[in-house]
């Protein structure tokens, strides 16, 4: 059996105030005719399809588009669930028109989990929900953490005399599983900028071990592509790259040929319309090149450049951010010095402090005119300050 493995679309994600649309445009369209030259017998899409509860109008079309070319050019079925960005309302809209053309929607949690069946397999489909969701829905009060709403789950699952545990068995799952002991939860996990939180402290984290009935787990939120334990376990990660922390991923999805006895994963990696990257260098320097990548520029200068940022986007259109890497380590230099200086000194002189400062900061002293500019401020402050 060919399963395609994919997650955390985020259509309409914003990052740095610029729209990825155009990008993910580009590159689901072409995961979709890679899905089509593969023949799988089932495409996953482990939840946030969408980037917010409330998609734009563009964001709204894409998608259709999107899932049009699914239900139409493949041979097989599709299952989305929703994850934490998505309104599982919005996911779960037309459903069961959907449902006809063998688009599996899963937007809501139920109290029997939706499947998806396929021959010799089938194949359980879990929304995102919060604890407390999944506590109203099934009348327990001792769900009071994702892990114990997840096992909750599966128990409905397992429970069933419908469940055949000689058949292959697949779950769709969104959120964050661990491998650890929850003393060390996540420690297993390469998290990033992009995934918002669950909950709060361990209460978000769900042992992989709930999951020990299913030969095969699709995970989404996290945006790095990694296993969680064994092969059986595993984040697709996103398509694209959504914050400067996913500059090092390898973008990829998973093709898994799965029987009940073994399976084997390819990863295939997936080229962006433009690339985010990081790049450490002098102002100067990089304005000796070009690149139309998403770039976030760390500059070692000692100083500020004027205007640095719109001076490099002519000829990097699409650069992200800008940072001073060293002046920060600069201002903690001279910061440890005049604690230093206040130690040794007991009562330090302000205006020697600042001249401290100055000079260390731009590599020379303050002139006569400026020391007495400095000491005339000082003055005046103090003054304002006896008068208050």
């Amino acid at each position: 059996m060919k399963i395609i493995h994919t997650s955390d679309w985020h259509i309409g994600k914003i990052v740095n105030d610029r729209s990825m649309l155009a990008d993910q445009e580009v590159v689901l369209h072409q995961l979709i005719d890679e899905f089509k030259a593969l023949v799988p017998d089932l495409v996953i899409i482990a939840g946030d399809f969408y980037d917010r509860s409330l998609p734009s109008r563009d964001s709204v079309r894409l998608a259709n588009d999107l899932i049009d070319r699914l239900m139409v050019e493949l041979a097989c079925p599709v299952a989305i669930i929703a994850g934490n960005h998505d309104a599982g309302e919005r996911i779960a809209y037309g459903a069961r028109a959907y449902e006809r053309q063998n688009v599996h929607l899963a937007g809501l949690p139920q109290k029997v989990p939706q499947h998806v069946d396929l021959p010799g397999a089938r194949v359980y489909l879990l929304p995102y929900a919060d604890y407390q969701v999944i506590r109203e829905l099934y009348q327990d009060p001792s769900i009071d953490s994702l892990e114990k709403a997840a096992a909750k789950q599966v128990q409905a699952i397992t429970d069933q005399e419908a469940f055949d545990p000689d058949r292959l068995n697949l779950i769709v799952y969104h959120g964050y599983v661990t491998s650890s002991s929850l003393e060390e939860a996540g420690a297993d996990l390469e998290e990033s900028e992009s995934e918002r939180p669950l909950s709060i402290g361990t209460t978000e984290y769900v042992p992989s071990r709930v999951f020990q009935a299913f030969d095969y787990v699709a995970l989404g939120h996290l945006h790095g592509a990694q296993r969680v334990k064994g092969e059986n376990v595993r984040y697709s990660g996103s398509p694209l790259k959504y914050s400067k922390s996913e500059a090092h991923h390898h973008k990829q999805y998973l093709e898994l040929d799965l029987t009940k006895e073994s399976i084997q994963v390819t990863k295939h990696m997936i080229q962006p319309k433009h690339d985010v990257r990081v790049i450490k260098t002098s102002f100067d320097q990089a304005l000796t090149g070009q690149s139309e990548d998403y770039i976030y520029f760390e500059l070692t200068d000692q100083t500020p450049v004027h205007d640095g940022m719109n001076r490099l986007r002519d000829k990097y259109p699409n650069i992200m951010n800008l940072e001073y890497v060293n002046i920060g380590q600069v201002s903690a230099q001279i910061e440890g010095k005049i604690s230093k200086d206040k130690l040794s000194r007991q009562v330090a002189d302000p205006l020697e402090l600042f001249a401290d400062f100055y000079q260390e900061t731009l590599g020379q002293p303050l002139t006569e005119t400026q020391s007495q500019a400095v000491e005339t401020a000082w003055l005046a402050a103090q003054k304002d300050q006896e008068d208050d």
